[in-house]
């Protein structure tokens, strides 16, 4: 028989250290244990979208169709010994609708232009990274751009 139990525990601030221990015996008395470090990290992620917005607009300028917006990511990560990890050290895994875009991902790769195109809607990009030593904490995140219908407006004007 298998039992499974879950556990929630709070962490402490990026780059404390926790270690989450099971124990456990089975139905034929055999003691089991093991146990995981756990280090908190997370990843920012903020966008800038490239179209054009009436002067003095105070707003943040939105997504629109035939446009394009990159996608920043601010890693918040550090290795074993508390020392913060820069984008340099880390693989960066881009992904839009659940796929990994391949040519934007990578060592370093701290940021990602989304293209729409004539009818976009919505988009949600998705971010995995890890430190490229393969050890230490991984973080995720994700972002949904919205998205504006541009509208053409025309006047006359009278002479």
């Amino acid at each position: 028989m298998l039992f499974r139990s879950a556990v929630l525990f709070e962490v402490g601030n990026l780059g404390s250290v926790h270690t989450l221990q099971v124990r456990g015996t089975t139905t034929d008395g055999v003691s089991l244990s093991e146990s995981v470090r756990i280090i908190p990290s997370s990843v920012d992620l903020t966008y800038e979208a490239h179209t054009i917005v009436p002067p003095f607009y105070k707003g943040k300028a939105l997504l629109t169709n035939q446009s394009s917006v990159t996608i920043y990511a601010e890693p918040n990560m550090v290795d074993n010994s508390g020392q913060r990890l820069s984008p340099g050290n880390l693989v960066f895994e881009w992904k839009v609708g659940g796929q990994v875009v391949g040519d934007q991902s990578g060592v370093g790769r701290d940021s990602f232009i989304l293209q729409t195109g004539i009818l976009p809607t919505s988009s949600s990009v998705s971010l995995k990274v890890t430190p490229t030593s393969g050890v230490g904490a991984t973080a995720v995140g994700s972002i949904s751009v919205p998205f504006a219908r541009s509208e053409e407006h025309t006047s006359e004007l009278s002479h």
